[in-house]
Formats: structure tokens, sequence, C-alpha cells
């Protein structure tokens, strides 16, 4: 006897899978009652579940970032294993599934009313040798962003962005690795001394004035994801923001999904979560792996709105938050 799935689309191709399994008699004949199968299926279960341990083990973001494609791979196992009678198995397997698909907690909510925003925050990475930078700017300024987060700012690029520097009074820059600076555009008021670079850690901080409060606003860039440095940089990066005092917004390209351990490290020392819904920023390989790689992190609570803007020459896609404290 083989389970009922339920009727919803993903559960419709799963089903669609087993028929198929079935009807061949392939596996069935082939690999019912053989220890083969039950290994197999332990692969893309046991790289789910390291998916998790990213905290510990840097080679875990990287799976991380696969992780709806493992689950996809782990469901069609569960499939195959009812379909060669190994329903327990099978059962553990969907199971974890499951467990692994249920939305994370601790995301800032969306659906504030766009008019009733006190701020905004523009984020973008430029990307170093982008075709228009100008066309960039131009979408800045239009956004009329009380605050601007960039990454790869370059020689090349700060040369076209003229426009949007004079734009905004204060205007902070560090120069990061390789020529790939980060930098911090505000017309609000900069508190005296409190601006930090960290260029080896491509990250950018300033406290600035809002209202009867003082704020942290950072820019940063992580690394790619093991085998490249993202760990370390993430852990030093968390532990000088766990330093800060007050309120704090981080922008950035964090070359990491949300659910990645980098990311939650850096919120866990903000007191903040990334806001807004998942929505791909880079779409060099999709639809493949469509990946959602660029965050804004507000204070946790802050009601948000997040939209994306248009490439405009760069590899990224912009994001624009309008947000309440």
């Amino acid at each position: 006897m083989f389970a009922v799935l339920p009727s919803s689309p993903p559960f419709r191709v799963l089903a669609l899978v087993r028929t198929a399994l079935i009807k061949s008699r392939f596996l069935a004949r082939y690999t019912s009652g053989t220890p083969v199968l039950l290994g197999a299926s332990c692969i893309p279960l046991l790289l789910l579940a390291a998916s998790y341990l990213g905290h510990w083990l840097p080679v875990g973001d990287s799976l991380s970032v696969f992780r709806t494609h493992l689950e996809i791979v782990a469901a069609i196992t569960s499939v195959i294993l009812f379909t060669c009678r190994k329903s327990r198995a099978g059962v553990i397997v969907a199971a974890f599934v499951l467990a692994s698909a249920l939305p994370a907690p601790g995301v800032s909510r969306t659906g504030l009313p766009v008019s009733s925003a006190e701020y905004s925050i523009y984020q973008k990475n430029l990307l170093i040798g982008g075709e228009t930078p100008e066309a960039i700017a131009a979408d800045i300024i239009q956004a009329s962003a009380d605050f601007v987060a960039l990454q790869e700012l370059s020689p090349q690029n700060r040369r076209a962005l003229v426009d949007l520097f004079g734009s905004y009074r204060n205007t902070e820059i560090c120069p990061g690795r390789k020529d790939r600076g980060v930098a911090i555009l505000t017309n609000r008021e900069i508190v005296e001394g409190s601006v930090r670079c960290f260029p080896d850690l491509d990250l950018v901080l300033a406290q600035v004035n809002v209202g009867s409060e003082n704020l942290w606003i950072g820019s940063v860039h992580l690394r790619w994801p093991y085998p490249h440095g993202q760990h370390a940089q993430a852990k030093a990066i968390a532990k000088v923001i766990a330093g800060l005092e007050g309120q704090i917004i981080i922008a950035g390209d964090f070359n990491m999904v949300r659910h990645g351990s980098s990311v939650r490290r850096i919120e866990d020392a903000a007191g903040a979560r990334v806001a807004g819904d998942v929505s791909m920023t880079f779409p060099r390989f999709a639809p493949l792996v469509p990946l959602a790689i660029d965050h804004v992190l507000l204070p946790e609570g802050a009601p948000a709105v997040v939209e994306t803007r248009p490439l405009l020459g760069s590899d990224h896609l912009g994001l624009l938050a309008r947000f309440s404290l």
C-alpha cells in the first residue's frame, strides 16, 4: 500500500513521479530489499542536515544556498522509498523535508503602507565594472532614500557618481579590498567621530541622528562562502557590531541567503532581522539557482516594505526598503 499524497501542486508533481516509478517497476524489482537504496537515500538527507550546521562548519553555509534543491531531491527520494515498499524510511525522509520547509522565524514584518514609512534605505552592489553607473545614480536620486548603502565602489565608477554624491550632504567611503569600496550616503547629520571603516572586512559604519536618538547605519560586502572566507569574515563583523550601542541597520551584498548562518550571526549581533519577503537579487544563475543574497537588516520587529530595483548595468538588483522604527 502506498500513502496518499495531498493534492497541492508540489505533491501532485511528486505523485506523478511515484506513478511513473510504479509503472516502470524497475526500481521496485531491482532495489527493493537491498541496502543500496537505503544508503543512497541517506545522501540528500545528510546534505540537507549539513546545511543547518553553517554556524560551526563553513561548508554548511555553502550547502544552505541549495537547501530548496536538496529538499526537492529528498522529497523525490521519499516517494521512491514508498514506491519500493520502504514506508518507514520514506516517512522519516518526508518528515525531515516538511520540517526543513517550514518558514524560518524572526523575519521583519512586511505590509507597511508606504505613506506611513518614516525612513527609507537604498541598497546596491554597483559592480566594479558596471556598464551604466550613471543610471544607478539616477535611480537612487529619484528614490530620495534617507540612507544609501553601496558596495563595489571603485575609482572608475566613482567618477560616474558625481551627481549622486552631490545629492547627499554626507558620504562616507571605506576603500575595502581590491578597490571594491563600501559606502554610506545620507542627508542626516552623522555623529562626530562615529564613522568606522574596516577595509579588511569590507564594512563601514556611521551613527546618524534621527530626531531624538541616534541610529547606526552600516554597509557590508561579504565574500563568497566556503571555500572562500565568508565564515571568518562574518564572525569578525558580528564581533564589531555586537560592541555598538543603539539600534542598528545593516545593508549590503551578503553573498548568502537569509537563512544562512553568516546572515543570522550578523542579525543576532545587531538585534536585527532581514526585512521583506524573499526576492531574487542575483539573477546570474537563474532560473536554476535564483539567489536572494542582498539584504537590508532592520531592528527586530520594525515594519517594512522592500521592493527590488532594476539591474541598471550591475549584476545585482537593488533594494529599496521603506520602514518605521
